[in-house]
């Protein structure tokens, strides 16, 4: 384990100091972001250790002592830093905007209650890391999700059922773990005077630049402009299965083709993924290539991993972990590729000194993860050896993110529900089992597993671990759409304008950054027509495309 004894030091010497002279501002400002920056680093590795190994013991109470005494003595080590350096310059600008921010959401009777919160997220990633498939407890639950891609319905359904049966046996724990947490969460807002958790948890994201309202309305602009393109999509899909309508579990059955058929080695994958991104950029090739080569890459389910993906900032080793879990499709790669949008970013902002610069807002880190996944469609060439296949995959992509952006809104407007006293008066099934119904076109039917409709919050890890972290995923997607829209008539100056945009880091807004890149945050009704108009051309040329090969 890490030398607390350090930073328990620094926190004592730092107590005594008010401010300092502009001349050493410099000087102390690298020094404890380097400090600093250690330590992040061994939080991060822990957490990264639980994921892929839940069931190890060592990993589990080194997990425990990183939430019960090292993250307490490194919070406060970033608001000792924090509130010097404060009190040592008169200019204001984003970074200081954002430390201010961070420095109010500090209550000395709250530490208790945040070291609570992080045991009861632990508690909820051990439950579900330790699930697997019901008929055969050698399989973890991610090793099923390859099967919702087959072309055979009764492996699809049965997939999809296994899953969703494997959380419902621990829904019990899974429902009393979020109960608490919405319960600790308030009463942390209560002692900072907050008016709700949701107030407090925009202030905790950094969101300083919008709130509920502008959430809201984005999500009705949004689902207004892109339900038609969903519905064509949804149309094919039907016409495809020969089915009137379509079941929960063939949203990842594509109306052009088999191509999730192709499969995909542990070696295909990264050997592909290293000749796109060299093609596209030979700074990303480089990238990933250094990643390969220290090992940051976890890329397989086993069982007591926990499923999905992440990438995680290693600032002490200038590099990034990528964590996920392959099925051996095609999808692999949009994943991995996904992931390396966040490990670029994280190279560029590591390239400031302070570790507040360094700060990663989410609304800008999915963009730059989204964005790199539209870049990376021309040059998936690399990966199919046919024009047909190539288009196919392209087509898949859109509709697969036109059909993604209703569950970012269902999720988001759950979270709403379950820290508003006045809405949260139903069970969370019911909650969510609501807005489906509210978001979801008349296509789909549950009829056949109705009993499992609304139960899809209990697979949601952002209700637990980061509350109100998921509409970033829709305002990036968007803006990424937008990007590739300008990257299909301009790629050399779209991919600088990302990469400066990106190496930002915490210094610029969300606003700002997403401008820098050529973008807005909130598109107006106007920007919202130009992109749908060019999304439906698009689709429609390789959809001729396709016609004419065939």
């Amino acid at each position: 384990m890490i030398d607390y004894k350090e930073i328990k030091e620094t926190n004592q010497v730092l107590a005594t100091f008010h401010k300092i002279d502009s001349n050493q501002l410099d000087g102390f400002i690298s020094k404890h972001s380097i400090l600093i920056g250690r330590y992040d680093e061994y939080v991060t590795k822990s957490y990264i250790d639980v994921q892929r190994h839940s069931d190890c013991e060592e990993a589990n109470q080194r997990q425990h002592h990183v939430q019960t005494v090292i993250k307490p003595a490194l919070n406060e080590l970033k608001r000792h830093v924090s509130r010097i350096i404060l009190q040592s310059i008169k200019d204001e600008d984003h970074v200081t905007r954002l430390m201010r921010n961070r420095m109010n959401l500090y209550h000395e009777e709250n530490v208790d209650l945040l070291i609570e919160e992080d045991q009861l997220i632990q508690k909820y990633l051990q439950i579900i890391g330790q699930l697997t498939d019901p008929t055969d407890h050698s399989k973890s639950i991610a090793e099923l999700h390859g099967d919702l891609y087959d072309a055979d319905e009764s492996i699809r359904k049965q997939a999809f059922t296994l899953i969703y049966r494997a959380y419902v046996s621990t829904e019990g724990d899974i429902t009393e773990c979020l109960r608490s947490l919405i319960q600790n969460r308030e009463h942390q807002a209560q002692r900072l005077n907050a008016k709700s958790y949701r107030e407090l948890a925009f202030m905790k994201l950094g969101r300083l630049d919008y709130d509920a309202e502008d959430c809201i309305r984005f999500a009705n602009q949004v689902s207004k402009h892109f339900e038609p393109l969903r519905r064509s999509f949804q149309q094919l899909q039907t016409k495809e299965l020969k089915k009137s309508k379509l079941s929960p579990w063939d949203s990842f059955i594509s109306p052009f083709s088999n191509h999730h058929d192709l499969s995909v080695s542990l070696h295909d994958l990264i050997g592909g993924t290293e000749r796109i991104l060299n093609e596209l950029d030979p700074y990303f090739g480089k990238l990933f290539f250094d990643m390969c080569a220290k090992g940051h890459l976890d890329l397989t389910p086993r069982p007591n991993k926990a499923e999905g993906g992440f990438c995680e900032s290693l600032p002490d080793s200038k590099s990034s972990f990528i964590f996920m879990n392959r099925f051996g499709g095609f999808d692999d790669y949009v994943v991995l590729l996904h992931e390396m949008g966040h490990a670029i970013h994280h190279d560029l902002s590591q390239q400031h000194l302070f570790f507040e610069a360094q700060t990663i807002s989410f609304e800008v880190g999915e963009f730059a993860a989204m964005s790199l996944e539209l870049f990376s469609m021309d040059h998936w060439t690399n990966i199919f050896s046919d024009e047909r296949a190539f288009i196919q995959a392209k087509l898949e992509q859109f509709r697969l993110i036109i059909e993604f952006l209703p569950s970012v809104f269902i999720v988001d407007q759950f979270q709403h529900n379950l820290y508003d006293s006045e809405k949260n008066v139903d069970t969370f099934d019911e909650i969510f089992k609501r807005l489906v119904d509210q978001y979801e076109t008349d296509l789909i039917d549950w009829s056949d597993v109705s009993d499992l409709k609304g139960k899809e919050w209990l697979r949601v890890i952002h209700l637990f671990e980061t509350p109100f972290y998921y509409i970033e995923y829709a305002l990036a997607q968007i803006a990424a759409l937008r990007m590739y829209m300008q990257y299909r008539q301009h790629p050399v100056d779209t991919l600088n304008q990302y990469k400066n945009a990106l190496a930002l880091g915490g210094t610029a807004s969300i606003p700002d950054t997403y401008r820098v890149a050529g973008v807005s945050l909130f598109p107006s009704e106007e920007e919202l027509v130009e992109l749908t108009d060019f999304l439906n051309a698009e689709i429609q040329h390789l959809v001729m495309q396709l016609g004419r090969i065939e």
